[in-house]
């Protein structure tokens, strides 16, 4: 029912196990996250997706279940840049020029431009206000917990001084003096990745009133579309990961035929082979070495910017039982699940 957004999933009573205790599941799209928490309280949903800003509005309330603090495998909320964006008929660039009122389709292939955001963007604060302080400040694109994740890597920190020195050194001075305009994206109905972009907007104008970013909620298919076509100059974006290894994290946002690199046109035939060197390595000590270069090697190269490595929380009505956490099913598996009926 595409018009109504919702996905309407019925159990085979020839399933070669036994039938599935529940008969339906209904699966909805509610973008707003204040209706999603009367629905919950109100018995019209069992379970709903809540950012973390929102849980003390949900816990304590009766009839409802919270856990919190769940393994996640995920990188989540990282600014992707677009090194060869897509000129035809996109407003997101405005002139398509750097003159003030637009960037040039090259824009973020300026490596002092892509440090210069890295800086600017407030990872404490996002931690805080987002995150209510249960996250930690992402390093890269393995999460943490994961083989190969280092904890002593150098990423660029929240620094509005150095931010100002590279963007005066950005394109040999010409941000600077001259400015820009561009729209950051983000999936319509994430107030996390919201909050994200009007961080990163509000730091990164407050350095030079000739800066200039606007926020932009996209419908998800939309969003997906247009990414792939290379039309955004610099998204908010997340992606699970399929297995947990560090192959899944580093394999989409650094290797040239990755989802997130082939879209934005990043390419580096040295994380290409470090790739490939650690997913076909045997011995554990020498592969996580090759993911930690790897992970130096995305801090001093930066095509993304990561921002948080947080946990998993599960809302459900206190009457729906085995419905179990898994990091990698998010949402869960769905077999063993039924709903206890009111004495």
């Amino acid at each position: 029912e595409r018009s109504e957004k919702r996905l309407l999933l019925a159990r085979s009573d020839k399933y070669w196990r036994s039938p599935a205790r529940l008969k339906r599941l209904v699966l909805k799209t509610v973008d707003d996250a204040n209706t999603r928490r009367l629905r919950l309280g109100a018995g019209d949903s069992d379970a709903t997706m809540l950012e973390r800003q929102f849980l003390p509005q949900v816990e304590g309330m009766p009839g409802v279940t919270v856990d919190d603090e769940l393994p996640l495998l995920e990188v989540s909320n990282a600014f992707i840049f677009n090194h060869k964006i897509s000129t035809a008929g996109n407003p997101d660039i405005g002139s398509g020029k750097l003159d003030g009122d637009g960037v040039p389709p090259d824009f973020f292939s300026d490596s002092d431009t892509r440090r210069a955001f890295g800086h600017s963007f407030d990872y404490e604060g996002y931690i805080k206000a987002g995150f209510r302080g249960k996250a930690r400040k992402a390093l890269g694109a393995i999460p943490y917990g994961v083989p190969g994740y280092d904890e002593n890597a150098h990423v660029p920190a929240f620094n509005p001084a150095r931010a100002t020195e590279q963007f005066q050194t950005a394109w040999g001075g010409q941000v600077w003096k001259k400015g820009f305009k561009l729209t950051i994206s983000y999936q319509e109905g994430r107030a996390d990745r919201q909050l994200a972009c009007h961080i990163l907007k509000r730091n990164v104008e407050t350095l030079n009133p000739k800066f200039r970013l606007d926020c932009r909620p996209v419908l998800y298919s939309t969003w997906l579309s247009q990414l792939v076509a290379g039309k955004y100059p610099l998204v908010v974006g997340r992606w699970a990961l399929d297995y947990p290894h560090a192959h899944s994290g580093v394999y989409p946002f650094m290797h040239s035929q990755g989802y997130y690199a082939k879209a934005t046109g990043y390419s580096n035939p040295r994380a290409d082979r470090l790739i490939h060197d650690a997913a076909r390595e045997l011995d554990p000590d020498r592969r996580n070495a090759l993911y930690r270069e790897l992970m130096a090697l995305g801090a001093i190269d930066l095509p993304t910017f990561y921002t948080v490595d947080t946990y998993a929380t599960r809302i459900y009505r206190s009457n729906v039982k085995n419905w179990w956490h898994n990091p990698i099913l998010n949402y869960g598996y769905f077999y063993p699940v039924y709903k206890e009926e009111p004495r």
